[in-house]
């Protein structure tokens, strides 16, 4: 499957007040995606053109203490047959996956906390979920795999209409305070993260139900107030469709914030 495409979209996003050391806020937008790609089988091939506009209505919330730090999020996404005369036709929905529909609904789910103790110690928890209303087309679907998901395989490399996903972060105390004011933040850690997909109405050639995991060690930097940086060593524990199990891979990322 090969394609190009495009989306944009607006959104309008209110601020609660305040609660203590909760902070929340609640957001409602429209998206409008254009794809169009192109499935091939040997020499022949089709076209597959796909344009439709979801909305999403969402719920952010934060809670912070000297310690510890909380974060959630909760989207609810919902897709229509036609916005204001925006979208495909049914049929090309289910030409590009079988039993897809554009009346579809999606609920995801995130949640990280991190907890300092012992002299500067980290854990970091993160945890997310997908719940699909039935089956979905690839640009809605839940994936898993990559450096911001389960370290050790590659990006997106398994993908599924439902899913959840779990990571667990050991860290270390911060080197910064040894190296000088251009040095924020550094620390090193040990991870084990792993995910479970599953499919709606799958084809009889397909599974139903997949799962990746990984352990491994990183680091994480975070140099002046523009500059941050990660490596990480995954080690794969099962089997992907392109990573072999106990065959490892590096991530490395830079980002740049002008």
């Amino acid at each position: 499957m090969l394609g190009k495409g495009h989306s944009y979209g607006v959104s309008a996003i209110y601020t609660l007040p305040a609660a203590g050391n909760w902070a929340n806020s609640l957001s409602v937008g429209v998206d409008f995606k254009d794809f169009d790609e192109e499935m091939r089988f040997g020499r022949s091939s089709d076209q597959i053109p796909l344009k439709y506009a979801p909305m999403t209505f969402g719920y952010n919330g934060y809670r912070y203490s000297e310690k510890a730090q909380l974060g959630l999020g909760l989207n609810l996404i919902v897709g229509t047959r036609r916005f204001f005369g925006y979208g495909s036709d049914a049929e090309e929905f289910q030409y590009k996956r079988d039993e897809a529909s554009a009346s579809f609904s999606v609920l995801k789910g995130d949640l990280n906390f991190t907890y300092t103790f012992a002299n500067d110690w980290q854990s970091a928890s993160k945890a997310a979920f997908q719940l699909a209303s039935g089956p979905l087309v690839s640009n809605e679907q839940y994936s898993a795999g990559g450096a911001t998901s389960v370290r050790g395989y590659l990006a997106a490399e398994r993908t599924g209409d439902e899913g959840y996903l779990f990571s667990q972060e050991l860290r270390t105390p911060s080197l910064a305070k040894f190296l000088g004011s251009y040095v924020q933040e550094w620390r090193f850690y040990a991870f084990a993260e792993g995910a479970h997909l599953s499919l709606h109405d799958p084809l009889p050639e397909q599974e139903d139900e997949y799962s990746l995991a990984s352990v491994g060690l990183g680091t994480r930097a975070s140099l002046s107030k523009w500059l941050s940086g990660s490596l990480d060593w995954g080690y794969p524990l099962k089997d992907g469709p392109n990573t072999q199990k106990y065959d490892p891979r590096l991530h490395f990322s830079v980002q740049a914030t002008f």
